[in-house]
């Protein structure tokens, strides 16, 4: 390397150039993250939703429980 003669003129252009290509590759890291990060996102809302319908499903079958034990407890089951 201590041949080689660096004009001012390439040396602006080679630092232009690994900058360039230092945020070519920035931006294409990002672009393919930013699409991991919508697929994880729609995958979290899909759990989220069957979460939502577990709980809605353990509310009620803990409601008919209720209602099971008060109609064989109760001397007037139709009151339950």
């Amino acid at each position: 390397m201590k041949n080689i003669r660096w004009t001012v003129g390439r040396r602006i252009a080679v630092i232009t150039s690994i900058g360039l290509v230092t945020s070519v590759v920035v931006a294409l890291v990002s672009w393919t993250v930013a699409g991991s990060v919508t697929s994880s996102a729609e995958q979290a809302r899909a759990h989220q939703d069957a979460r939502g319908l577990f709980q809605a499903l353990d509310t009620r079958s803990s409601e008919l429980k209720v209602d099971g034990f008060k109609s064989v407890t109760l001397t007037d089951p139709t009151s339950a």
